[in-house]
């Protein structure tokens, strides 16, 4: 790794190493975006602040503001401390918003940086397995000019969203034989967003930026601490970031469980609907054991029953009840534990994000737990699946939230479940014991 140095002069930011010179500077080094409830996104950048202190020691650079004004001309009452140390040859951001405004501070982008040009640059994100954008000051804004829909006018952003689409919150830029690394290391794995901008279509400077967004949506009367943001350089490639990441990852929260001898040896699971999306029962508890026989022969040693519980596959989420027109509960137990006898395993299927409005869980509780935007909506996912007819194709429409893992009624839910699963378990003596690894697994 490269030693990465900061200078703070003027209100604005610059970084440069000893073998490559000047990395990134610009105008701004944050940005904010807060909420009045009628202007959505009102604009506090850096370069247009005065620090009400500014302390450097030992290898941390604290910057404090004790108000904030807006590109709008309005001054909130927002405490903002940026913190920036060094940390084994990288630069760790980090910072604590103090809202005594009437605004929300929805979106802090902390570090943002606009990068020097380089010869040969390529952008990698790690969006699925993921990608790579070659020349990323043309083909950001080629590619990704929304024409109306953002401020494209100003600058063109591909973004992404950890922890979806994206796998991991690290991403880069390789140019001139060096790799520049740009991650929120978050031990809690909060919702953030990367993001690399481009210069608008017609500015010829042709500018670079990278970023990462935070949401610390703090209201008045809060103080949130945003998390941590490293910026790293490589003499080498993008592994040098993956391995960098990896290495934060298996030193905070990433840390294996041991796996039980039977998933080492797992070859594969034939999947399983009992009672469709419709309503139609394909197969009953008891058609489980000669379902299993079947997969055996081709060497498949597991059953994933979906569509065992009351109300059919994708409906009732997150109640799981065996129904009695399966085969009742003592017939589920029969059918797992001639599984077991013939030396297999059933996985039945739980979904652990989906809450079905239909549902009394839902009214009572789950519109409580589920996710939602920043209007406060809830996000909602819908399926159609039909059978032979065009009703249900045509006009199904079938209706869930997304639950909130954050939430503490949803964390207890499943906690719950894994306890009604270990006393169904004692009853049975362990025939549901499979279906407890994947309730414990989704838990983890």
């Amino acid at each position: 790794m490269e030693k990465l140095r900061i200078k703070f002069e003027d209100g604005r930011l610059s970084v440069d190493s000893d073998k490559f010179g000047r990395i990134c500077g610009g105008d701004d080094f944050f940005r904010l975006f807060v909420d009045d409830f009628a202007e959505r996104e009102i604009l506090i950048r850096s370069s247009s602040q005065t620090p009400s202190s500014v302390d450097e020691k030992d290898g941390e650079l604290t910057i404090v503001y004790d108000r904030l004004k807006a590109v709008n001309g309005n001054v909130y009452d927002i405490v903002y401390k940026v913190t920036m140390r060094e940390k084994d040859g990288a630069l760790a951001f980090s910072s604590v918003i103090e809202n005594r405004s009437d605004v929300r501070v929805n979106e802090e982008q902390l570090p943002y940086l606009e990068l020097e040009r380089g010869e040969k640059e390529t952008l990698y994100m790690p969006n699925g397995l993921g990608s790579r954008i070659d020349d990323p000051r043309r083909t950001i804004t080629d590619r990704f000019h929304t024409e109306y829909m953002s401020a494209d006018e100003k600058m063109v952003f591909y973004s992404e969203k950890y922890p979806t689409p994206l796998s991991m919150s690290w991403f880069g830029v390789q140019t001139d034989g060096r790799f520049l690394y740009l991650a929120a290391h978050d031990e809690l794995l909060r919702i953030c967003t990367l993001s690399a901008g481009a210069s608008a279509r017609h500015d010829p400077d042709k500018k670079l930026v990278i970023t990462v967004s935070h949401y610390p949506t703090a209201v008045k009367g809060e103080t949130v601490s945003v998390s941590e943001c490293v910026l790293a350089l490589f003499d080498g490639d993008w592994r040098d970031g993956a391995a960098y990441y990896r290495a934060f990852a298996d030193s905070s929260w990433n840390i294996p469980n041991d796996r039980p001898a039977w998933v080492d040896n797992m070859t594969g699971w034939q999947r399983v609907i009992l009672k469709h999306q419709f309503g139609e029962i394909y197969f009953r508890y008891s058609d489980l054991p000669e379902l299993y026989r079947r997969g055996l022969e081709y060497g498949i040693n597991t059953l994933m029953v979906f569509g065992w519980w009351k109300g059919r596959f994708d409906n009732g989420y997150p109640v799981y009840e065996p129904d009695p027109l399966l085969g009742g509960e003592d017939g589920l137990k029969a059918a797992i534990e001639e599984i077991h006898r013939l030396g297999g395993k059933v996985h039945l299927y739980t979904n652990g994000a989906l809450i079905d409005v239909a549902t009394d869980y839902y009214r009572a509780t789950g519109k409580y737990n589920c996710s939602i935007d920043i209007d406060g909506n809830e996000y909602r996912d819908h399926y159609r699946f039909s059978n032979e007819g065009m009703t249900l194709k045509m006009f199904g429409y079938k209706s869930f939230v997304t639950a909130c893992h954050a939430t503490k009624a949803w964390y207890e839910h499943f906690l719950n479940a894994a306890r009604e699963n270990q006393a169904v378990a004692r009853r049975g003596q362990r025939v549901l014991r499979s279906a407890l690894d994947d309730v414990s697994a989704l838990l983890q």
